[in-house]
């Protein structure tokens, strides 16, 4: 089983830079999980700071309002704000089909990042490359709804 796990988890972009023995380790910290479609998997506001990645199905994100922010599929990561700012979920994720997904509980991926200065720098380099590439993305979309209705900017 844990052999599967580091397959699944080895083209992630959380892993690029890691050697094997390090996504190993990685894997170790993993725990596979599964949602039927329609369940919610984290909750807006909720406290808890889990780390998901997508191995099957695919994931909705959603604002308060109800509106669809995202949708992750297979080989997505989700929850990666909070583990970082350790505040509440800033987003409703639900099962949009069957998931098969690993979660890494807070606790156990601080602890690894914490203990591991390499596993450490390698994936919080890549949480930060991908936050910044949705930054961009966001204020690209911003700038466009604000040319749109005729705002100056």
């Amino acid at each position: 089983m844990m052999g599967l796990l580091e397959d699944a988890i080895r083209g992630n972009y959380l892993t690029n830079g890691l050697s094997e023995e390090e996504i190993s380790l990685l894997a170790a910290n993993g725990e596979e999980v599964s949602f039927p479609a329609g369940d919610v998997i984290v909750r807006q506001f909720d406290r808890e700071a889990d780390l998901y990645m997508v191995l099957e199905g695919k994931v909705a994100i959603n604002a308060s309002n109800g509106d669809l922010v995202a949708r992750i599929k297979a080989g997505g990561v989700f929850g990666e704000i909070a583990l970082l700012d350790d505040r509440p979920r800033s987003a409703t994720v639900m099962a949009e089909t069957d998931v098969k997904l690993v979660k890494f509980s807070a606790e156990n991926i601080r602890a690894l990042l914490d203990n591991h200065c390499h596993i450490s720098n390698v994936i919080l380099r890549n949480i930060g490359r991908v936050l910044c590439e949705r930054l961009r993305s966001a204020n690209l979309q911003i700038e466009a709804l604000l040319l749109a209705t005729g705002v100056d900017i």
